[in-house]
């Protein structure tokens, strides 16, 4: 006999499979609502970080969607935006060893190929993944994506801003909050503005932290406030790409993606230590990478230890020392033309067509 459990779980799913088909969008609906926000002004941050509504993922594996990471690779290559990848589009920047699990859920979706930044992030990825997975070095994915404006608008939005300093603060994400001395960190910015002469700044925010009204401590007449976009925004890297470019230099106190796209894009990166940050666990998390302490553990690593060597002291231009590291972490060697990224989609397509690997699977897709 049928419990009474087994029944109520089979209505809730028919349930929520129907509120599902009437509350969800499709992600050709998403790259509409995206298109749309190009037209917004750069610093309209508010409304270019506004949530999207839950969305019917085009790709296998969804993860490869977010920040426009799928987009981008396929416009690159010229693919129509419906192709699903059958490889992943790695996060991030891997430029550290893992202090645990960390991002697991990139090497546990058993495709068949993982496209990364460097041949260092290859050795990191390797003994995370089965045998028969095929890592491939790419470089940073930001430096397949377009600017968001031609070059006439550029040039006169780069003539408004003159000298640029852009910051981009520590940032929050789906588990931790970011928590630092607001104060501390904008003196410093005040000072290296008056000290290098500086004509404006920018403050990148990322839109987890507008959501947390974190942008009313940039609220100054001294600073221009940006967002890359929400993360489901196809055009997330290239309004990035955009707001680099417009820099000169570029300031963080944290070791974020940010700063090596940065530097991949050929701007000076200034990492001003901050003693005060710290993340905050809002979730219950079984990863290791995530338990309380890890960001302690983060700091310890001896790729951070050398990272903040090299880019604590404030400097215009980027120095040969820190060339080495840029070579060894983004790989720009590694970048791969059109017809190169062609091939690893076809191979990635064979291999996904052998069986070997999971079917497609339609989800839901929404990020609070």
């Amino acid at each position: 006999m049928i419990s009474i459990k087994i029944i109520l779980v089979k209505i809730f799913k028919k349930l929520k499979k129907y509120y599902d088909k009437f509350t969800t969008i499709s992600y050709e609906k998403i790259i509409i609502i995206s298109k749309k926000r190009l037209k917004l002004y750069l610093y309209d941050y508010k409304q270019i970080a506004k949530p999207m509504k839950k969305f019917f993922s085009n790709e296998i594996w969804f993860y490869n969607e977010v920040y426009g990471f799928s987009y981008v690779l396929k416009k690159y290559a010229g693919y129509n935006d419906n192709y699903k990848l059958k490889l992943i589009a790695s996060h991030g920047v891997r430029y550290r060893k893992f202090t645990g699990v960390g991002f697991s859920w990139e090497f546990a979706q058993n495709a068949p190929m993982i496209f990364t930044n460097s041949d260092f992030a290859v050795e990191l990825i390797k003994d995370f993944v089965d045998k028969g997975v095929k890592i491939i070095p790419g470089s940073l994915q930001i430096l397949y994506a377009d600017k968001i404006i031609d070059n006439k608008i550029f040039k006169n939005e780069k003539q408004k801003l003159g000298k640029n300093l852009l910051i981009f603060p520590a940032h929050t994400d789906g588990i931790s909050h970011s928590l630092y001395d607001f104060n501390n960190f904008i003196n410093e910015i005040e000072r290296i503005k008056l000290k290098y002469c500086f004509d404006s700044i920018t403050i990148c925010l990322f839109w987890r932290d507008i959501a947390r009204g974190i942008d009313n401590y940039f609220l100054s007449p001294n600073f221009k406030i940006t967002c890359a976009g929400h993360i489901s925004d196809c055009f997330f890297l290239s309004r990035l790409r955009t707001i680099i470019e417009l820099s000169d230099v570029v300031m963080g106190n944290s070791d974020t993606s940010a700063m090596w796209y940065s530097l991949a894009l050929g701007k000076p990166f200034y990492y001003w230590n901050d003693n005060s940050l710290k993340y905050n666990n809002t979730v219950c998390h079984t990863d290791i990478q995530f338990d309380v302490g890890w960001y302690e553990l983060h700091k310890k690593n001896e790729e951070i230890i050398e990272i903040q060597k090299l880019f604590s002291v404030f400097s215009e231009k980027i120095t040969d020392e820190q060339k080495k590291l840029i070579d060894k972490y983004c790989d720009i060697k590694n970048f791969k033309s059109r017809n190169e990224i062609r091939d690893i989609f076809s191979e990635s397509e064979q291999m996904y067509l052998s069986g070997n690997y999971k079917k497609y699977e339609k989800k839901v897709v929404y990020h609070k």
